[in-house]
């Protein structure tokens, strides 16, 4: 991501997360303020943990850019580097049956989310010095969010679902400037300052992922062939009956067409009739 918003409304901490590229829409975020306080608290342990792995990684990906000194074309490079990280994989040894929860994983802060909280399942992946230069921004936001009410205070998830369809009717892409070349580069040297000053962060063992941490029976195993359909699978997403994902078909499906991946002639989704 390289645009990224954090706000309060009604009682809850928003987040608006997602490309700055004119067209392409961003994942919104809605939670509660008490539940962004113990995200933010995850978020200040996931930084140290995938700081660890991220000043190995930074500086060669960087250099392996087509046009390290092209800001788009770097951010893309480093777009398309995590994508190819194997995250699925990744999330299938969470132990978790339900989001959200946070993942360290190829140097980088994963934030696994689902409905009511967000209109589908996403995956955030933030750098940590990202997290580290918001975290202000990240506290105030859930202060305002315990000052104000929220607007159905009968129902969160009616609240919830209020504030995620007026994050929608917000303009996007965002009109703050980013980070000049020059700033960028100052505040990476003082991070990494930061960070060799520091003692190694020791992650508990209970925190690293094994093959076998992960849900028993994993849906996973019977989609090949299309990476975007088992990270679909390993966040829950929305699949057909045939366990495909229909975000990877070309248009938009409707009920009744022909699955692209394989002979199932009736996209569907399992909770339709």
């Amino acid at each position: 991501m390289n645009g990224l918003e954090i706000g309060a409304a009604s009682g809850m901490l928003t987040l608006r997360a997602g490309s700055q590229k004119p067209g392409v829409l961003p994942a919104r975020v809605v939670v509660p303020a008490n539940l962004g306080e113990e995200l933010l608290r995850g978020m200040e342990v996931s930084v140290r943990d995938a700081e660890e792995d991220y000043w190995k990684i930074i500086g060669p990906l960087v250099g392996s850019a087509p046009a390290p000194s092209d800001e788009d074309a770097l951010a893309e490079h480093i777009h398309e580097w995590l994508l190819d990280q194997d995250w699925p994989q990744a999330l299938r040894m969470v132990p978790y049956d339900q989001p959200p929860f946070l993942i360290t994983h190829a140097g980088h802060v994963g934030l696994v989310i689902d409905p009511p909280y967000t209109p589908r399942p996403v995956l955030l992946i933030f750098d940590p010095l990202q997290l580290q230069r918001t975290r202000t921004k990240f506290v105030n936001a859930i202060t305002h969010a315990y000052q104000t009410p929220p607007s159905a205070p009968w129902s969160m998830i009616e609240s919830v679902t209020e504030v995620l369809r007026s994050l929608n009717c917000q303009p996007w892409p965002l009109k703050a400037p980013p980070l000049s070349p020059g700033h960028a580069e100052t505040e990476m040297r003082q991070r990494r300052a930061e960070f060799l000053a520091r003692e190694p962060f020791i992650r508990p063992e209970d925190n690293d992922l094994t093959p076998d941490a992960g849900a028993q029976g994993d849906p996973a195993e019977s989609v090949t062939g299309c990476e975007r359909c088992a990270f679909s699978v390993a966040i829950g997403g929305i699949l057909c009956l045939c366990g495909h994902d229909w975000a990877c078909h070309d248009g938009s499906p409707s009920l009744g067409e022909p699955c692209t991946h394989c002979q199932c002639q009736d996209m569907r989704a399992p909770s339709d009739p």
